[in-house]
């Protein structure tokens, strides 16, 4: 469930080449049962595993600038979590400083700025608040609720008219618009199949990838993986593979490189390239 660009990566089509190829296993995702971490190529799905982070029920994770993951747990006693994408080593950091009593349950992460990211979700009174957290301290900056059930499975962050966040909704089964200004939402497009108990998003250059839920969860997912756009709105989706052998519930969030490491991928491929000719 990541963002961290607040517009998407625009390259050359020769650069943008380059860093596919260069990193053909860019995006991470990690399982909700058994917290285990994977690699998946974005054409096609397969996945290589990483490690183990033996931290279950993660609700989303997103990429640092440092070039770690980060993420948080759920139930009433969540915590932020620190994990090396080389070999899914996790670092426990901090308690995530909601008021006491308040559980938090599978959410969506995008960057606000730097450490600090728009999080969902804790239970408010039966709203879901959504919140803005530095993820190494566990602070929480700001919060809010806005009117109707949501359960974000995962959330990127747009700048397309106004400063939003685009969510995989399992509520609504329906992709939503968080606006961050006003505090409202509405729907976009309903989700053309079945969303699932977790799932993630995130960008990778310029295109929002998207992971359901599995088909063993308690409310069953395709288990698969989504290409789509934000260009004035949030296009169609493309079913890009299936995943397998990830567990009943699937991917609880995933994650893409943060984008000075990929553009640096790309030049270096890119110089590489020039020398060899």
């Amino acid at each position: 469930m990541q963002s961290y660009w607040r517009t998407p990566l625009r390259t050359s089509s020769v650069v943008g080449a380059l860093l596919v190829s260069a990193c053909s296993m860019a995006l991470y995702g990690i399982t909700w049962e058994t917290g285990a971490l994977y690699s998946i190529d974005p054409n096609n799905a397969a996945l290589t595993k990483v490690g183990d982070t033996n931290v279950k029920y993660m609700a989303d994770i997103q990429m640092g600038a440092d070039g770690y993951l980060y993420g948080f747990t759920t139930g009433l006693a969540a915590k932020t979590y620190k994990i090396d994408p080389s070999d899914g080593k996790a670092t426990e950091l901090k308690p995530v400083a909601l008021d006491e009593g308040t559980f938090v349950f599978e959410g969506a992460m995008a960057e606000s700025n730097g450490d600090v990211y728009w999080c969902s979700a804790g239970m408010d009174a039966g709203h879901a608040k959504f919140f803005e957290m530095n993820v190494k301290t566990g602070e929480i900056l700001d919060s809010f609720t806005v009117e109707g059930a949501f359960d974000i499975n995962g959330w990127v962050r747009a700048y397309t008219d106004g400063d939003e966040l685009y969510g995989l909704d399992r509520e609504s089964m329906s992709i939503v618009v968080i606006d961050l200004m006003n505090r409202t939402s509405y729907t976009a497009l309903g989700w053309p199949g079945d969303v699932g108990e977790v799932g993630g998003m995130t960008y990778y250059g310029n295109d929002v990838y998207i992971a359901t839920g599995g088909t063993g969860s308690v409310i069953p997912g395709s288990n698969k993986l989504f290409r789509a756009q934000i260009a004035g709105t949030f296009t169609t989706p493309v079913e890009v593979g299936t995943f397998s052998g990830i567990g009943d519930y699937g991917f609880s969030g995933i994650a893409a490189p943060e984008p000075s490491i990929l553009l640096a991928a790309g030049m270096a491929a890119l110089v590489l390239r020039r020398k060899r000719k």
